[in-house]
């Protein structure tokens, strides 16, 4: 799949902030630095995600929104199936997420992709002791600051215009847009 041909096909995620060298890497690796959204079970599921990643960009697959673990480690098992090349999971941390976290660190995904709440420094500490990687995303300045200081190893910066999937109501001067600059929100955030 070309990715600048099916650019309307495949979601992908603007303007990461790239905070730790492994991460940094790591997207090397993956040849592009291109993200693909965990955007639903049923919509980023193993096919999406092993078409993105072997098209050389970071696929997301997204874990359910109860405790399902059996039913996320099907979906990653079957991703590897169709890929060797790695990939992440996302998880909303609004909802409860413990079982199926335990299934992603077992299973030594690449990355965790957190989203609607505070990427804690135990959550990053238990996620690094598997080698697992831990990227946020974050839609303003200070939920950034605050991801930096649990010690994640990147963060997506995601603005108001992704159709308001940013958690929290945030003025137009709190919240981040992606029509700026990187180096704007690197200066902001530190």
């Amino acid at each position: 799949m070309d990715l600048q041909r099916e650019g309307g096909k495949v979601l992908r995620s603007t303007y990461n902030y790239i905070r730790s060298r492994a991460l940094k890497e790591f997207l090397e690796e993956a040849k592009r630095h291109s993200f693909q959204a965990p955007i639903g079970p049923d919509i980023s599921g193993p096919h999406l995600v092993a078409a993105v990643v072997n098209a050389g960009a970071l696929g997301f697959l997204k874990a359910p929104d109860s405790e399902l673990p059996d039913c996320l480690r099907e979906l990653i098992k079957t991703t590897r199936t169709l890929t060797d090349k790695p990939f992440g999971v996302g998880v909303v941390l609004a909802f409860p997420f413990q079982e199926n976290l335990k299934v992603i660190l077992n299973e030594k995904v690449a990355v965790l992709q957190v989203s609607w709440g505070n990427c804690t420094k135990e959550l990053v500490n238990k996620t690094h002791s598997t080698g697992v990687k831990v990227v946020p995303r974050v839609g303003n300045i200070e939920g950034a600051k605050q991801e930096i200081e649990a010690g994640v190893d990147g963060i997506i910066v995601q603005g108001l215009e992704v159709g308001g999937h940013v958690i929290g109501q945030v003025s137009d001067q709190e919240s981040v847009s992606t029509n700026g600059t990187i180096s704007q929100r690197e200066e902001r955030c530190g």
